[in-house]
């Protein structure tokens, strides 16, 4: 045994589900980035910073508090709940069994890209710090132009 630093898993994790994705296996994308976005995720804790989970589920619980905040039973904690879990829904769907279930409904492209989209916010957060030695990842570019291509139209 040796001792393998997280960090060079949740890289080789994000790189992998990358892989995975021009390849079209939105299921092998959507758990590897989803494991990637999580050790990310924990590093930015380290530094006291917010992870891309975190940001978006604060962002969309505020909205949904602003177009309700007319009605006193909605709860921040409830949305944010009820956001986290629909954004880890497809991941925690790829990776658990359940003898009740043996099917489920996904968007595999679509959930694997917004996996793949938060795992790459936190590793270019922690990619900026400085302090660790993070190199670019040849196809997060090809990923990025994608996302903005797909936005432009």
């Amino acid at each position: 045994m040796r001792p393998v630093k997280k960090l060079t898993i949740a890289v080789e994790q994000l790189e992998d589900g990358l892989k995975a994705f021009f390849d079209q296996r939105y299921f092998s994308a959507i758990v590897l980035a989803g494991a990637a976005e999580e050790l990310l995720g924990n590093y930015l804790k380290k530094h006291d910073l917010p992870n891309a989970f975190q940001e978006f589920k604060s962002v969309a619980a505020k909205i949904a508090e602003t177009l309700e905040s007319a009605s006193a039973s909605i709860k921040l904690s409830d949305v944010e709940k009820y956001v986290g879990d629909r954004m880890n829904r497809a991941y925690n769907e790829c990776k658990h069994s359940s003898p009740r279930k043996d099917e489920i409904w996904l968007e595999p492209r679509s959930d694997a890209k917004d996996a793949l989209d938060r795992a790459l916010a936190n590793y270019y957060l922690l990619f900026s710090l400085g302090e660790y030695r993070l190199t670019d990842i040849p196809l997060a570019s090809q990923f990025t132009a994608l996302l903005i291509n797909q936005e432009e139209k």
